[in-house]
């Protein structure tokens, strides 16, 4: 993934980068859902699917349905919102999904 801030293209796969989100009015998992369904309307407004698209997709999916959101908002007070902290998912380098505060892994 990119170093990507709201444009939600997220090339997958190890090595890549990071996908920020902005935690300052909403958590960790409505900023996924909302870069989400972003996407997913972007994707039905062009007709025409690239395979970038689709991994962000896929991936964007794979994080509402892996992450233990309650417990990531529970145990890291950032991921619960309203704060300015630089936070990002990204492939964790195992193919799993990895979450960032201020570019440390948590």
């Amino acid at each position: 993934m990119g170093a990507d801030t709201e444009n939600g293209s997220v090339p997958t796969g190890a090595g890549s980068g990071r996908l920020t989100l902005d935690l300052r009015r909403h958590c960790l998992e409505t900023a996924i859902r909302r870069r989400y369904n972003r996407v997913l309307a972007d994707l039905l407004r062009s007709r025409g699917a690239t395979p970038e698209i689709e991994r962000c997709l896929a991936f964007l999916k794979t994080a509402l349905e892996e992450l233990d959101f309650p417990a990531l908002r529970g145990s890291h007070r950032e991921l619960a919102g309203h704060c300015d902290a630089e936070v990002a998912i990204g492939d964790d380098g195992s193919g799993g999904i990895g979450v960032w505060i201020d570019g440390r892994v948590v």
